[in-house]
């Protein structure tokens, strides 16, 4: 470990320790916040937590870095430094106390992901301060595509001190969510989001079937969608009252899934939340709320259309935020009660999947088109004879992955969750699920209600793609590290540990 990484985490290990040192261990003693609220973030009102019942409390911290930061997402992040933003980004945390005593924290912040070093200094820093249970603090990215790269902390300095500063900001939103909890109700429901998602998978009029990258290789024209998308939008609202019976601000939480990079791409610089936030800015105005964006499961999913732009119904993610925030409002208010008497459980376990060795032998033709891409000053089109050439649709972007994912092994292993809050059931993992999987899940739920995410409680390993994708030639199967099948076997794993948790006592 050279010098500079050192001193990075010696200085977030330092800031950690400051911040947890009053009241660890106790929910009692909740610190609370006293600098100064900037612009987006939550207010806490320091009233009593009730000592009983069934709490809710929220937590939305400021994280904008002070300095430009290299923007991840689209290949090398250190070619991409910020230049400005669009809209701001931020850290939410929900705590959730059930009759029971027991604590979740439902996190989620503005990056593509969660990150496993982070994770489990939150955790740690829960557990130490209020004694919540590790497998019960729970960490979503929204995935936008225009935000900060934390894996460079080591070479740039901007991204270090990004790095103590998203620490810091983290420590208080669950500070401010725990001082925050007060009485609460639960609503959900689910609705319809009209044509406002695609699918990346097309036939073409030669009768082909291929994925949204191959347009540079297969002349044939583009006719329809492989399939129509997943629409459904899953909201919970958690209506609340102080001590003295007067309602508060609802806690709002929406699980939807489409790629949030309407503000995005390799040549914008901007830093944005992308049209997460502009949907949670358009909520909250219409409504007295907070609300927390959970991403869905968008592996295949994109909200801009290639190849028929006639069916956009926006480019402006302000706009696309709105229909989204309008699409909520519909059923804001007819939302069905939902008992929290079961009150909420937390499961991780791990999943085991077989290894996509379609690439094998691959390996030393990945490294010769990134050589070639190097060489050319990263210009795609001097490597694209040499990718027909080779099979590899998916260009420079597949070689690099041929070239991080190559392995002799035959499975590949990581976390799966499965929570629940009263009647509604949860399942995430750190994959890039596609939507097919999560329509599998939630049918095969035994909640009445379930939200299914990716890009959660550990460092993204990978697209899973659903097994008829795998015909399609599409970029996210070729850049999977996993084989044909695996999907459907992790999504009915999942299945069985919501049975399970469900019927445990």
């Amino acid at each position: 470990m050279n010098k500079s990484i050192k001193r990075i985490f010696a200085l977030i290990l330092c800031v950690a320790m400051l911040l947890a040192v009053a009241g660890c261990g106790s929910n009692d003693a909740i610190s609370t916040p006293t600098r100064k609220l900037l612009e987006g973030e939550s207010e806490i009102d320091g009233d009593d937590v009730p000592s009983s019942g069934f709490r809710v409390g929220y937590g939305r911290t400021d994280i904008m870095p002070d300095d430009s930061i290299p923007l991840g997402s689209y290949g090398n992040a250190m070619q991409r430094f910020s230049t400005g933003y669009l809209n701001k980004i931020f850290f939410s945390c929900i705590a959730i106390t059930d009759d029971s005593d027991k604590t979740m924290l439902l996190m989620s912040w503005d990056f593509t992901q969660c990150k496993d070093d982070y994770l489990k200094e939150f955790r740690q820093y829960a557990k130490n301060k209020y004694g919540i249970d590790e497998n019960y603090v729970h960490l979503s990215g929204t995935h936008t595509h225009s935000s900060g790269d934390l894996g460079l902390a080591s070479s740039v300095k901007s991204v270090q001190d990004h790095s103590v500063k998203v620490y810091q900001r983290a420590h208080e939103a669950i500070d401010m969510a725990m001082a925050d909890r007060k009485a609460a109700e639960m609503y959900a429901g689910e609705t319809k989001t009209d044509g406002l998602n695609f699918v990346r998978n097309y036939y073409r009029a030669d009768g082909t079937t291929a994925g949204d990258n191959w347009g540079y290789i297969y002349s044939s024209p583009v006719v329809s969608h492989v399939k129509d998308p997943d629409e459904t939008m899953r909201i919970i609202k958690f209506t609340r009252k102080n001590s003295d019976g007067e309602k508060v601000k609802d806690v709002v939480l929406v699980n939807w899934q489409a790629h949030n990079h309407m503000t995005g791409g390799s040549d914008k610089t901007d830093l944005a939340a992308d049209f997460s936030g502009a949907f949670r800015t358009s909520l909250e105005k219409e409504r007295d709320c907070y609300m927390t964006f959970f991403q869905g499961c968008a592996g295949n999913l994109n909200e801009k259309d290639t190849y028929f732009p006639e069916n956009n119904k926006t480019e402006d993610y302000r706009e696309y935020g709105k229909l989204l925030a309008d699409t909520a409002l519909k059923i804001y208010d007819k939302l069905e009660k939902y008992s929290t008497e079961a009150g909420i459980k937390s499961e991780t376990k791990e999943f085991e999947g077989e290894v996509n060795h379609t690439f094998d032998g691959m390996y030393d033709k990945a490294v010769e088109v990134m050589q070639e891409y190097n060489n050319s000053g990263k210009q795609r089109s001097a490597i694209l004879d040499l990718c027909r050439q080779y099979n590899m649709p998916g260009c420079n972007a597949q070689a690099s992955c041929i070239i991080k994912y190559y392995t002799t092994d035959k499975t590949k292993k990581f976390l799966v969750n499965a929570y629940q809050i009263g009647e509604i059931g949860w399942t995430s993992a750190g994959v890039e699920f596609f939507d097919v999987l999560g329509e599998r899940i939630r049918k095969g739920s035994p909640y009445k209600l379930t939200f299914t995410q990716g890009y959660t409680d550990q460092s993204t390993q990978g697209y899973l793609p659903y097994a008829d994708a795998y015909d399609y030639g599409c970029y996210e199967v070729c850049n999977s590290p996993f084989n044909k099948g695996v999907g459907e076997q992790c999504a009915d794993f999942l299945i069985e540990m919501l049975k399970e948790l469900k019927s445990s006592k």
